[in-house]
């Protein structure tokens, strides 16, 4: 199960340090999928 905002203490930053986070995770995936493509699931 994909942990909650809550669960991870997320929702106690303010909204400049979760958009920072976010922007650290999004470059992360950046980072990965540069490395290795990301594949689509089967439909």
């Amino acid at each position: 199960m994909t942990p909650t905002l809550q669960e991870l203490g997320i929702d106690r930053l303010s909204a400049e340090d979760r958009l920072a986070l976010a922007e650290a995770i999004w470059e992360s995936v950046a980072r990965e999928a540069e490395q290795a493509p990301l594949t689509r699931g089967a439909t």
